[in-house]
């Protein structure tokens, strides 16, 4: 049975490539942010960005099929992700060393590094992205931004990091339902 499309719905694959724009904008800024080690934005920063993306030959192709709502959106999403991983740098690049076993953040290309915090944070705390979206999303900024190797190397370090947060969520949940048990019951006698 086919799906019924709904009044106003232009189906999933111009979802996808706003979100693959978002994802692919937030990931060069993060990585100009890196390469000039800094976190401050503003919203110059946003607006020069913008100017710039404009002429990428990869983004102007996906932001020509795209209409000016659809552009609107994928540069909120992308501020958002932008915005998101400097306010939980720290924690995001903890969370990547436990995760890249046998690597540090130094040693990892800037784009590498710039990949990962963007789908640590989707993974982390973007809860209407699923991991194994954001992880293959990551995957497809390495194939095309990355080294030979990070695809690979991208995909196992967040594979790892997707089972750090599960891991924890579980535990989590069974201490929730251990505390529920102890609580005594109002039941009769």
């Amino acid at each position: 049975m086919s799906k019924v499309k709904q009044p106003g719905d232009r189906g999933g694959a111009l979802f996808r490539r706003r979100r693959f724009w978002a994802r692919t904008s937030a990931m060069q800024m993060l990585y100009q942010l890196d390469m000039q080690k800094s976190r401050e934005v503003d919203g110059g920063f946003f607006a020069h960005f913008d100017d710039l993306l404009a002429t990428d030959g990869l983004l102007a192709e996906i932001d020509s099929a795209l209409e000016a709502d659809d552009c609107v959106k994928a540069r909120e999403y992308a501020r958002q992700l932008v915005e998101g991983v400097i306010a939980d740098h720290d924690d995001l690049d903890a969370m990547i060393r436990r995760a890249a076993l046998n690597w540090s953040l130094e040693r990892m290309s800037a784009v590498d590094r710039a990949i990962l915090r963007l789908s640590a944070y989707e993974i982390s705390k973007v809860g209407k992205v699923t991991p194994a979206t954001s992880i293959n999303e990551a995957v497809e900024l390495a194939k095309r931004f990355g080294q030979a190797e990070s695809p690979r190397f991208i995909n196992g370090v967040l594979d790892n990091v997707r089972r750090a947060i599960a891991k924890k969520e579980l535990a989590a949940d069974s201490a929730a339902r251990d505390g529920d048990a102890a609580q005594p019951s109002c039941g009769r006698g």
